[in-house]
Protein backbone atom coordinates (compact mmCIF):
# COMPACT_ATOMS: atom_id res chain seq x y z
CA UNK A 1 0.00 0.00 0.00
CA UNK A 2 1.23 3.07 -0.79
CA UNK A 3 0.83 6.22 1.10
CA UNK A 4 0.01 9.50 -0.44
CA UNK A 5 0.49 11.77 2.11
CA UNK A 6 -0.85 11.58 5.73
CA UNK A 7 -1.44 14.27 8.86
CA UNK A 8 -2.19 13.38 12.58
CA UNK A 9 -2.63 15.95 15.56
CA UNK A 10 -3.90 15.46 19.43
CA UNK A 11 -6.98 16.37 20.53
CA UNK A 12 -6.42 18.15 24.06
CA UNK A 13 -2.80 17.36 26.27
CA UNK A 14 -3.88 14.07 26.81
CA UNK A 15 -6.52 13.35 24.25
CA UNK A 16 -6.78 10.94 21.32
CA UNK A 17 -4.58 11.07 18.20
CA UNK A 18 -6.35 11.80 15.13
CA UNK A 19 -4.49 10.69 11.94
CA UNK A 20 -5.75 11.21 8.60
CA UNK A 21 -4.07 10.06 5.40
CA UNK A 22 -4.49 9.33 1.68
CA UNK A 23 -3.80 6.16 0.01
CA UNK A 24 -5.75 3.89 -3.18
CA UNK A 25 -8.77 3.58 -0.92
CA UNK A 26 -9.34 7.15 -0.57
CA UNK A 27 -8.60 8.96 2.51
CA UNK A 28 -8.97 7.43 5.75
CA UNK A 29 -8.88 8.06 9.37
CA UNK A 30 -7.90 6.49 12.47
CA UNK A 31 -7.84 7.28 16.25
CA UNK A 32 -5.51 6.17 19.04
CA UNK A 33 -7.21 6.14 22.03
CA UNK A 34 -5.26 7.52 25.35
CA UNK A 35 -5.12 4.10 26.12
CA UNK A 36 -3.09 3.02 23.39
CA UNK A 37 -5.43 1.13 21.31
CA UNK A 38 -6.07 2.45 17.61
CA UNK A 39 -9.43 1.87 15.72
CA UNK A 40 -9.91 0.17 12.67
CA UNK A 41 -9.54 2.83 9.37
CA UNK A 42 -12.68 4.72 8.59
CA UNK A 43 -12.82 6.12 4.55
CA UNK A 44 -13.74 9.30 5.08
CA UNK A 45 -14.14 9.77 0.98
CA UNK A 46 -15.65 8.58 -2.21
CA UNK A 47 -12.63 6.10 -3.54
CA UNK A 48 -14.22 6.67 -6.82
CA UNK A 49 -13.15 10.05 -7.58
CA UNK A 50 -9.97 10.13 -6.76
CA UNK A 51 -9.58 11.80 -3.28
CA UNK A 52 -6.25 13.15 -2.26
CA UNK A 53 -4.57 15.73 -0.09
CA UNK A 54 -6.19 15.47 3.34
CA UNK A 55 -5.28 18.37 5.84
CA UNK A 56 -6.87 17.65 9.65
CA UNK A 57 -7.24 20.75 12.17
CA UNK A 58 -8.17 20.05 15.39
CA UNK A 59 -8.91 24.13 17.75
CA UNK A 60 -8.28 24.26 21.43
CA UNK A 61 -12.53 22.87 22.92
CA UNK A 62 -11.05 19.57 20.91
CA UNK A 63 -13.65 20.11 17.75
CA UNK A 64 -11.69 18.43 14.49
CA UNK A 65 -12.26 19.02 10.65
CA UNK A 66 -10.79 16.94 8.31
CA UNK A 67 -10.68 18.29 4.31
CA UNK A 68 -9.49 16.94 1.49
CA UNK A 69 -9.53 17.29 -2.67
CA UNK A 70 -12.36 14.59 -4.06
CA UNK A 71 -12.18 15.32 -8.06
CA UNK A 72 -13.01 18.86 -8.69
CA UNK A 73 -14.70 19.12 -5.36
CA UNK A 74 -13.87 19.30 -1.55
CA UNK A 75 -15.01 16.76 0.72
CA UNK A 76 -14.75 17.59 4.61
CA UNK A 77 -15.67 15.15 7.98
CA UNK A 78 -16.37 17.03 11.18
CA UNK A 79 -15.83 15.94 14.53
CA UNK A 80 -17.56 17.84 17.85
CA UNK A 81 -15.50 17.88 20.94
CA UNK A 82 -16.48 14.80 22.89
CA UNK A 83 -18.91 13.57 19.96
CA UNK A 84 -18.97 11.48 16.98
CA UNK A 85 -17.84 12.01 13.40
CA UNK A 86 -20.44 13.14 11.19
CA UNK A 87 -21.07 12.23 7.42
CA UNK A 88 -18.84 13.61 5.59
CA UNK A 89 -20.01 16.37 2.86
CA UNK A 90 -19.00 18.10 0.20
CA UNK A 91 -18.42 21.87 0.31
CA UNK A 92 -17.20 23.19 -3.39
CA UNK A 93 -19.45 22.15 -6.00
CA UNK A 94 -17.83 21.54 -9.40
CA UNK A 95 -16.98 24.82 -11.21
CA UNK A 96 -17.58 27.04 -8.35
CA UNK A 97 -14.99 28.64 -6.97
CA UNK A 98 -13.94 28.50 -3.88
CA UNK A 99 -15.32 30.57 -0.93
CA UNK A 100 -18.45 31.64 -3.15
CA UNK A 101 -21.90 30.28 -2.29
CA UNK A 102 -20.66 28.43 0.23
CA UNK A 103 -20.66 30.47 3.20
CA UNK A 104 -16.80 31.09 2.82
CA UNK A 105 -15.31 34.16 3.34
CA UNK A 106 -11.58 34.93 1.18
Amino acid sequence: MEVASIRFERLGALGAVLLVWADAAGIELATLSPGGAWTAPVLLSDAAVGAAFPDLAVNDAGDAVVAWQQGADVGTAYLPAGGAWELPTVIAAAGDPPGEGHGLSD
